[in-house]
């Protein structure tokens, strides 16, 4: 699924985790992005 920044960071506020993914012409990697104050330890155990 793609999403637009805006999505992205409506996400985030809800206290959701995102992955953020590189160009997929390179290494087609991706990372995992929380704000720390939303986290609770349930939606933080992957």
């Amino acid at each position: 699924m793609v999403s637009t920044i805006e999505e992205a960071v409506q996400d985030l506020k809800e206290g959701k985790i995102i992955i953020v993914c590189d160009d997929e012409n390179r290494e087609n990697e991706g990372d995992f992005i929380a704000l720390a104050k939303k986290r609770r330890r349930r939606r933080s155990t992957l």
